[in-house]
């Protein structure tokens, strides 16, 4: 039978693919970046527009505190040893994706309740479904951070941090996966306050700079 005792015991035994994958996904977004290097322009990237027209406290306070515990309650909230909790995942993220393309929110949505309910049995394998299924959800609730063709090389990256968020809230505790996604946040803020492939050049003020991220 499962009950609390055995399932912590099962996770201190069997976490290590996420942090694994999320390593590996990390390591082929960077390969990615360096393989199809290419000139951007950090003005059309949609986050520093949102960014320009909002208090830089208030930008900053959205993306390190607000974002973060919505999108941790939307794709990560499953992870608490809580059944109704699966259900609140599953409306929330759904709802997240639903703005950014209805249709892909239904199959998801879909995928998801198929999971919750024909492995009810079987927590141990919805824990690894919905993990994955999750991440993916995470994955494509970011497609409208960069422009298509940038985006698409940043999967990997994205996937990963989906992973090791994963990680965090079920080998820890969920309030962790909220703080090390506020801290992730906030160290993008340090280095320009975006997802951009490494290798790639930046431009900045109509072309008058330019650098490489690496």
């Amino acid at each position: 039978p499962i009950n609390d005792w055995n399932m912590k015991k099962y996770l201190k035994k069997n976490y290590n693919w996420l942090w694994i994958s999320s390593v590996l996904s990390y390591l082929l977004g960077m390969i990615l970046g360096i393989v199809f290097e290419k000139e951007i322009s950090i003005q059309d990237n949609p986050i520093v527009e949102q960014a320009s027209s909002l208090n830089g406290w208030l930008f900053l306070i959205t993306a390190v505190v607000i974002a973060p515990i919505l999108e941790e309650f939307s794709f990560r909230s499953w992870a608490i040893n809580k059944k109704w909790t699966k259900y609140l995942s599953l409306v929330a993220s759904s709802a997240f994706l639903f703005f950014i393309n209805p249709y892909i929110s239904i199959v998801y949505f879909l995928a998801f309740l198929l999971v919750v309910l024909l492995l009810k049995n079987k927590p141990k394998t919805m824990l690894i479904s919905l993990a994955i299924i999750s991440s993916l959800g995470f994955v494509l609730a970011h497609s409208e951070n960069l422009e298509l063709s940038v985006y698409i090389i940043s999967i990997p990256t994205y996937l990963s941090i989906a992973l090791l968020l994963s990680f965090v809230a079920i080998r820890f505790k969920f309030r962790y996966a909220i703080l090390t996604h506020s801290i992730y946040n906030f160290s993008l803020f340090l280095i320009g306050g975006f997802i951009i492939p490494f290798g790639d050049t930046i431009t900045l003020n109509e072309g008058n700079y330019k650098g490489t991220l690496t």
